[in-house]
């Protein structure tokens, strides 16, 4: 498992970051260790996704963002 820290924009309250992390739970091998408003901490199985396929999930959810 890798770490990963995203950083996302346009999450302002509870609900985007359950929304955010609905998005990311939805990826095969993926955890979610953390979500804060404006980032994302988690863990995720490199055989299985990429970085950067994590941060088009949640852009693909209405939150862009990117592998900090």
């Amino acid at each position: 498992m890798t770490d990963l820290h995203l950083a996302v924009e346009g999450m302002h309250c509870a609900n985007c970051a359950r929304n955010v992390r609905r998005a990311l739970e939805s990826v095969d091998g993926v955890t979610v260790k953390r979500v804060d408003i404006g980032s994302v901490d988690l863990t995720f199985d490199g055989s299985k996704t990429s970085p950067e396929q994590l941060a088009a999930a949640v852009t693909d959810a209405g939150y862009p963002a990117t592998a900090a």
